[in-house]
């Protein structure tokens, strides 16, 4: 049982799809803002139609604590348990300076980017802890890494990331007795909505979120909390992140 957020478009979209197409056996329950809005002709709509059952649509705003409790509610009632969580969704908007960077662009990257993975993991806690070997992955990034700073003006959203990072640590540490690995996955620099309009250094390998999905459900299939616990790992080059 697997439960991905941010599900409706990008990187979110393509993990589902992945999940859903290749993993016979899998059961997964997409987090999405507003189901009423979906419609025929949406790709995760269309998704749910095909595959029935094993596509569980579940409303989920990043900052509501009230979702992400009934989602967890919803997951157990349904399934039992809940053998992974991909804390997928997030925001990037406004590339500010540090000098000029609006401290509302600081609140709503921190609102979603951080708490909203701390409220996910919360809500869906005692669903994780019915698994025998739950994982909780968090979509991260690069640029959150303190050790090798991009040259980027990403202030408010690589400040963020550099938050959840503490997040999964801390959720890692502190779950050891439930066996849980939770950590931090850079999805490598995709071509998403959410990338859009941004200009990247050409040392950068842009990939599509298929790849990117790809990259991710490979590493997640393979953690254990012995071999992934805690640590900050870029999916893509299979290589650890520095802190």
């Amino acid at each position: 049982m697997l439960s991905v957020t941010g599900a409706n478009r990008g990187v979110g979209l393509a993990l589902v799809q992945d999940l859903l197409e290749h993993k016979p056996s899998a059961v997964v329950f997409a987090g999405v803002r507003k189901i009423d809005s979906l419609k025929t002709g949406d790709k995760l709509k269309d998704l749910a139609d095909k595959y029935g059952d094993r596509l569980n649509l579940v409303q989920l705003s990043s900052t509501s604590v009230e979702d992400a409790r009934e989602v967890g509610k919803v997951i157990l009632d349904k399934a039992g348990k809940l053998d992974v969580v991909i804390a997928n969704a997030g925001i990037m908007t406004g590339h500010s300076p540090i000098l000029s960077v609006p401290l509302e662009d600081m609140r709503n990257h921190f609102e979603v980017n951080t708490l909203g993975p701390l409220i996910l993991f919360q809500g869906t806690a005692q669903a994780l802890f019915k698994s025998q070997s739950p994982k909780f992955a968090v979509i991260s990034s690069g640029g959150a890494s303190l050790g090798q700073l991009f040259d980027q003006p990403i202030t408010a959203y690589a400040t963020s990331k550099v938050g959840v990072n503490m997040i999964a640590a801390r959720i890692n540490q502190e779950h050891e007795k439930e066996n849980l690995a939770a950590f931090a996955l850079h999805p490598g620099v995709v071509e998403t909505d959410m990338s859009a309009g941004h200009e990247f250094s050409p040392d950068f390998k842009i990939i599509t979120p298929q790849e990117s999905a790809q990259s991710i459900l490979k590493y997640v299939d393979g953690a254990t909390r012995s071999s992934a616990g805690g640590k900050f790992w870029s999916a893509p080059d299979d290589a650890e992140i520095p802190w």
